[in-house]
Parts: structure tokens; sequence; C-alpha cells
């Protein structure tokens, strides 16, 4: 097993204008004060934002 794996505080799929309020903004705001270092958006819906 290698000794030289880092871990990374990570919030994967987020919706970026689907969920109620929600915006991308919104996300990478409370991601930074959250100490969140990487998050992924996933907009698969066939809505347009």
């Amino acid at each position: 097993m290698p000794t030289d794996v880092e871990y990374h505080s990570v919030k994967i799929h987020l919706h970026s204008c689907f969920e109620s309020s929600a915006s991308i903004g919104g996300h990478c705001f409370q991601a930074r004060r959250l100490g969140v270092e990487v998050i992924w958006l996933t907009d698969h819906d066939t809505r347009i934002c």
C-alpha cells in the first residue's frame, strides 16, 4: 500500500441551478467557508439554467 496517499475534502454531484434557491456562487461560498477543496458541479438536467 502506498505511503504517500493524500486526502482532500471534496463535494461531488452538485446541481448548480435546480436546487431551489441554490446557485453556483452559493455552492462555492459555502464550500470555501467549510474548507472544501474541490466541488464538482453536475448539471445533467435537460432544463436550461
